[in-house]
This record gives structure tokens, sequence and C-alpha cells, in this order.
């Protein structure tokens, strides 16, 4: 989705280059074309991050023959780069734990998390949220 804006965002800056008069820096069209291109999302959506959380926490457990498994997760992004995630953790019983954390996200370290801990319910955030004491 993001890329499909930035595509229709890049081509209507080059169509508004090559078609415009030439009325300088001040036009209100170049001006806003601009300011949308400096807005490109550089950190993963919520639910990517959710899942690439997921994911990569998964295949951990699996290289370690750890029968738990993460699953459902439900993240929103605070700021640039910081997530708040609620989650499953699946036991081997088939039990499953509510869990809720806070991570960032950078190029360099795609999750790193900031705390986390158990909590009543996990279907939501917003239902983790309501669930701590």
């Amino acid at each position: 989705m993001a890329l499909v804006a930035l595509v229709g965002c890049l081509v209507a800056a080059a169509t508004y280059k090559l078609t415009a008069p030439a009325t300088g820096a001040d036009s209100p069209v170049r001006t806003a074309l601009l300011a949308s291109a400096k807005h490109v999302r550089m950190s993963p959506t919520p639910a990517a991050f959710g899942q690439a959380f997921v994911h990569a926490l998964n295949r951990y457990a699996v290289s370690r023959s750890d029968g738990r498994r993460l699953a459902n997760p439900h993240c929103v992004e605070a700021r640039k780069g910081h997530y708040m995630c609620s989650y499953e953790l699946v036991q081997r019983s088939g039990a499953i734990e509510c869990h809720l954390m806070q991570a960032t996200w950078t190029p360099r370290h795609p999750v790193t998390v900031i705390r986390a801990g158990r909590v009543g319910r996990c279907a939501t955030l917003s239902a983790a949220l309501k669930s701590l004491p």
C-alpha cells in the first residue's frame, strides 16, 4: 500500500515537473508533492512488525527444539519505530498465555524488546492493556 502511494507520488511529481509552467519554488503543488514525499514509511507497519516478531521468535524456538510458539500479534506504533504489542504464547500442551510488550525497530536491530510481561487477556492490545492490574 505504501509502495503504491509512493509510486503515485513520484509519477505525479514527474508529471507536474514536465507539464507545469516554471512557477518557481513557491508553487503550492510542488510544495505539497515535496511534503508528501518526505513522509515515506521507513519502519514497518504495526501488522508487519508483529508478524516479523512472531516469525523470528518462532524460528528461534524451532532452532532450540522449544515447543512453545507465539501467535496472534496485535501491535500499534506509538511513534516511528516504537511499538506496543499483545500476543499469545502457546504452550506445548495447547495452553495459552497472554503477553504484552514494548519494542523498538531500527534497520540494524529489527526487534529490540524494551519491556514485556504477562497479562490477563490478549485478543487485542486494548484488551491486554485493560487486563493489567
